[in-house]
């Protein structure tokens, strides 16, 4: 029998205000490490406007799925980032340590890590990640400068420089419906090279759009403001806004049992 594993996908209020899709990303990516591993997904965990800073216990959706595990009724907890589920080191050691003891597994999709594990590599990797997510949130005032600045219309960092052909192809394949791990599969297939010549991932698929949202925006923007209009500061895109309605309507709930297939047959006779 596969294991049964719980995704789980955590974005704050103000995420969702700047990226009505953080959690639609986040759960296409976890749902997709549960397949590539021959798992089934036993349940989707969604806390929608939790902090990192609350405890796991005390969100909806991560304190049932703690319990679940804990109570044998699924094997793995599937996370697309070390982030959606804390902060800290002391934490996620708690959690590595709860894992073994309840003989559960977790993966962490973008920082590589899966436990259980015969190498102490991924172990150290994954709380050198926890060490460094820890100390970035300790620049509290410095990150609300940033999205202050953000919500102004700068653009901050390096920006991405894939091909306008690249970046068309994205965008044509996400609107078919395919997932980002689908868009990041078919480019490395069509030996279509990212901008510093790495690996696709479904989490560079992912900023590339967000990246173009965000030149499609600013553009916007100073249409408007040439034509005297203010357009709303971290307003979503309407595609944007269709395709997480459609999230939400999929998973209106915290937590969302899967539904066995037989179940699925019964319901369509």
């Amino acid at each position: 029998m596969s294991v049964g594993a719980i995704v789980y996908a955590r974005a704050s209020t103000e995420e969702l205000a700047f990226d009505a899709l953080a959690l639609a990303a986040q759960h296409d990516t976890a749902a997709a490490a549960v397949a590539a591993r021959g798992w089934r997904v036993h349940a989707s965990a969604l806390d929608r406007g939790i902090d990192s800073s609350v405890a796991p216990d005390e969100r909806p959706a991560l304190g049932r799925t703690l319990a679940d595990l804990a109570g044998g009724a699924a094997g793995a907890l599937v996370v697309a980032r070390l982030d959606r589920v804390s902060h800290s080191v002391r934490i996620w050691a708690d959690l590595v340590e709860r894992s073994y003891q309840q003989r559960w597994a977790i993966v962490v999709v973008e920082e590589g890590f899966e436990s259980p594990s015969d190498s102490g590599e991924g172990a150290a990797a994954l709380f050198a990640a926890a060490a460094r997510v820890e100390q970035r949130r300790r620049s509290a005032r410095a990150r609300a400068g940033l999205a202050a600045a953000r919500a102004g219309g700068t653009r901050l960092g390096r920006p991405i420089e894939h091909t306008p052909e690249a970046r068309q192809l994205i965008q044509e394949l996400r609107a078919a419906g395919n997932t980002y791990q689908q868009i990041a599969d078919h480019l490395t297939a069509a030996e279509i090279p990212t901008a510093r010549g790495g690996r696709w991932r479904a989490s560079t698929v992912h900023r590339l759009l967000r990246s173009t949202r965000f030149d499609e925006q600013a553009v916007a923007g100073a249409a408007l403001q040439d034509s005297g209009s203010t357009p709303a500061a971290g307003a979503p895109s309407a595609d944007q806004a269709e395709r997480a309605a459609e999230f939400d309507r999929q998973f209106p709930d915290s937590y969302n049992l899967s539904r066995p297939p037989d179940a699925e047959d019964r319901d369509a006779r």
